[in-house]
């Protein structure tokens, strides 16, 4: 029997290439992009750009079935878990929209960040602590030490975290305030910014 090589996080790989390593790795993966154009490219190295819709169903985590010629069996993942994260120059923002990306969903599924102060900075002698590089390996490893629960077909079972009331009640007056600025946008690329705002904001609850 085949040893299976466990991953967290992985670089420079197609969409079929990915779905393969996902199966032996449901608990989920992390795709480190240095450079997200290049991410953007792999689209279409192979396929002729069909890695788009399987990036645009994975954000919501739809299932996955796969069955080529090639395949002895079709891969067949139910509840795929993927996080993007990379690196682009401002000056080549606007090739993230080339196509349908703006119009899709595709853009919306991104979130931009961007430093307050771009100064280059001289270089310093001062050295992140050790007590902080500790404290930072320790929520790694709390993070990936959780037990994984999985039914008889080996896909993982989800646990269900509820609201208090009054957490609710903040979300629900959030997104009422949330929804208003999506009735008054006419720009429709903003209106599926505001959209997608409400599933981030559950997303990073649970973070918290």
């Amino acid at each position: 029997e085949e040893p299976i090589l466990k991953k967290t996080v992985i670089s420079d790989i197609t969409a079929e290439s990915l779905v393969s390593i996902l199966q032996d790795n449901q608990r989920g993966l992390g795709v480190y992009a240095d450079e997200l154009g290049a991410w953007l490219n792999t689209f279409s190295r192979y396929n002729n750009g069909s890695d788009e819709p399987f990036w645009l169903s994975c954000y919501s985590a739809k299932p996955i079935l796969i069955n080529r010629k090639h395949m002895k069996v079709p891969i067949s993942i139910k509840k795929p878990f993927v996080n993007v994260i990379g690196t682009i120059q401002t000056g080549l923002l606007y090739g993230l929209a080339e196509g349908n990306k703006s119009k899709n969903g595709f853009m919306d599924r991104i979130l931009f960040v961007f430093p307050k102060a771009q100064l280059k900075k001289y270089w310093s002698k001062e050295l992140l602590p050790q007590v902080i590089i500790n404290k930072w390996a320790d929520v790694i490893e709390r993070l990936l030490s959780l037990e994984l629960v999985s039914d008889e077909f080996n896909t993982p079972v989800s646990k269900i975290v509820k609201h208090s009331p009054n957490a609710f009640e903040l979300l629900a007056e959030w997104q009422k305030y949330n929804t208003d600025l999506s009735n008054q946008e006419s720009n429709d690329i903003l209106k599926g910014i505001y959209s997608k705002l409400e599933i981030y904001i559950s997303r990073f609850s649970l973070i918290i």
